[in-house]
């Protein structure tokens, strides 16, 4: 058998770069097959993350919930506070205000006592001094009369004491 030469070099020529990239080919699909087991390490790492993403996620709306009942409570609570001192107030202003009238009234009502005991005071003052009056002008009279007898008798005496003394000269 003969070999033809020329058939080889062309055999040669057309699969000899085949034959040379069927190495690089092998190592490649290697790479490739290095490459997709890394990319599916770094899938189960990805996905373990998102799994720890969306628990940590579920954890923090969980947390949310409780914090936004814990607020939502204290402003319930904090409104009913609002709601009791408002009320307590209103009363308080009320019942001050029935103290203050009542208290008004009292001194309301004092005052118009007052006011009638200072008129029948007066009154009476007008009736004192004009009984006082009354009384005064026979009492002046009565002075003025006594003063008179008064007068006479002290007359009475000097007279008599003199006509003693003219006694006592003559006797002696």
């Amino acid at each position: 058998m003969t070999i033809d030469i020329g058939a080889l070099r062309k055999f040669q020529d057309l699969w000899g770069p085949v034959l040379e990239v069927i190495p690089a080919v092998m190592e490649l699909e290697a790479k490739k097959a290095d490459m997709e087991r890394w990319i599916a390490s770094k899938q189960l790492e990805l996905d373990k993350a998102q799994k720890e993403i969306a628990a940590s996620y579920e954890e923090a709306d969980k947390r949310l919930e409780a914090h936004n009942a814990t607020v939502t409570a204290a402003q319930e609570q904090v409104a009913a506070a609002k709601a009791e001192a408002t009320a307590a107030r209103k009363a308080a202003t009320e019942k001050a205000k029935d103290i203050v009238d009542k208290a008004q009234a009292k001194v309301d009502d004092l005052e118009n006592k007052c006011l009638a005991r200072e008129t029948r005071l007066a009154q009476l003052d007008a009736e004192i001094a004009k009984v006082l009056a009354d009384a005064a002008a026979p009492r002046e009279a009565r002075i003025a009369e006594l003063d008179g007898i008064i007068k006479d008798m002290e007359k009475r005496q000097a007279t008599a004491e003199k006509a003693l003394e003219a006694l006592r000269a003559k006797l002696g």
